[in-house]
Parts: structure tokens; sequence; C-alpha cells
């Protein structure tokens, strides 16, 4: 009997392995899917990347709309930039995602060391700086007490609808990449530090890779993929990004008065 006993028990150790796994597998799908564990975070500052850095020059207005996808949510970007010199573009504009609910405006700037319209070579280097800082309302609250310590967040019982929390949060990064004429290869990332109404202070990153065409020097189109990431005291996770977008840009200087000169007149013709 000892044999069968012992036989029985290892089976059992096995299935209880097996299914232990199961579980695992099971749940780390959900996870990943977003229907099976809790997720607390602050909204991001900015979800949109923008496309290739350093694409402006002086006294240049840009309209920009863009939408961004992961495997949790969708979100949708517009914006509204303008350089004032070859070098400092400011930019305003907002987004807003449908999934998780949260919609932020932002103010800020990008900065280009190496001025696209100041380079001569055939093959121009890209590479900008950005900061600003964001404004709106939203977040996440679904804990998960994995410890069962018991603990319970503030965000659980406040009873406060996505629009009533108010959130925000600044953000830093930088692009780097290359132009021949009308065709952009770019990489980006960026950093965030951003809060919400009784939601633990998150930590976001991002990193993307795209390309960009440009199309009569007037309409920019670009697209790129990547991966993003938060953490805070409570929670982490990670997904891939994927965007698309397209801006349109035009000059709000007037002709100068050479160039105005060198076109011919109806008497020339």
């Amino acid at each position: 009997m000892l044999p069968n006993s012992v036989d029985n028990q290892t089976q059992l150790r096995n299935c209880t392995f097996q299914n232990n796994l199961c579980i695992l597998f099971f749940c780390s799908l959900s996870c990943l899917s977003g229907t099976g564990c809790g997720a607390v975070y602050a909204p991001p500052a900015r979800v949109h990347q923008s496309g290739a850095p350093a694409k402006f020059k002086a006294l240049q207005m840009e309209v920009e709309a863009a939408g961004t996808i992961t495997s949790e949510s969708s979100s949708l970007h517009g914006g509204l930039d303008y350089a004032p010199t070859d070098w400092v573009q400011l930019e305003a504009g907002a987004d807003g995602t449908f999934g998780e609910k949260f919609a932020l405006g932002y103010l800020g700037a990008r900065f280009a060391p190496y001025s696209i319209e100041k380079q001569t070579t055939k093959v121009k280097l890209l590479l900008d700086i950005e900061t600003g800082a964001a404004l709106g309302a939203g977040g996440h609250c679904d804990f998960t007490d994995s410890d069962g310590t018991g603990r319970v967040l503030a965000c659980e019982t406040d009873e406060l609808r996505w629009h009533e929390r108010i959130a925000g949060g600044g953000y830093a990064g930088f692009g780097i990449g290359m132009n021949i004429k009308w065709f952009d290869l770019y990489a980006r990332n960026r950093f965030q530090i951003t809060t919400a109404k009784n939601i633990p202070t998150t930590i976001w990153y991002s990193a993307m890779g795209g390309a960009q065409f440009t199309i009569a020097n007037t309409v920019k189109l670009y697209t790129g993929f990547g991966v993003g990431l938060y953490h805070n005291e409570v929670d982490d996770f990670h997904d891939f990004i994927g965007e698309a977008g397209l801006s349109v840009y035009f000059d709000t200087a007037p002709p100068s008065k050479d160039a105005a000169d060198t076109e011919p007149t109806s008497e020339q013709e």
C-alpha cells in the first residue's frame, strides 16, 4: 500500500502544481488584457509623441491631429504649435482617451539645438528637447490588495467621477532622427510625473520609433510604435504604443521684400 500512497501523493502534488500554473497563466492573460487585474494610476500629462523632432522654422504655425492606441485604450490628440525662432517651438493642446476616461490640456516647448533650417548637408540631423506641464481630470482606481493587508485607497471610497478627479503633472523628453528631403526616421522618449486627487503619484516612461513623410512642404504624415510603462507605490504596468497623425503647417510672416521683388510681374510675363 505504501508505494501506491506515495504515487497518489505525487500525482496530487503534480495536479496542484499544474493547477497553479494554469491559474498563473490565465491571470497573466487577464492582466495583459486589462480584464482581470486592478490598475491604479494618475493619467499621463501627454500621451502623443508628435512625430519627427525639430521640424519647424521661425514664424511657422502648425495644426496637428493624431490618434494613439494601446491594448488598454485609444486616445485622440489635438494641438496648435508656433515657432518664434528656428530653434524654439511653443506648444498647446490636449489628449483625451475613451477607454480609461481622462482628458488633460498641456502647455510646453521644444528646443532644437541643431536647427534643420541651418543645415546644408544632404542628410540632416534631427534633435529636440521638450518640456511642459498639463492639467485636467481623470485617473484609474481599481486597487487589488494582493498582499492581504486590508489596505483601502482613498480613491476607492471618494465616489468621484472621472471628470471630478483633478489631475496634472509635468513631462520632459527628447527626440533624435535623420532627414533626407521629404523623409524622416526618428526615435523619441518621454519621462513624466503626474498626480490625481486621492491617487498615488505616478511615474510614466515611453519610448517610440517611427517614420514621417512631408508632402508639398505643407503636410506631415507620421506613424510610430513603441512601449510605455508606469509605476507608483501600489501598481505598475507596461504596454505597447502605436500612433499615427498628421499636421498642416504654414508661415505666419508675410513674404520678405526681397522675395517679392523676385516674383515676375504681369508686364514681365
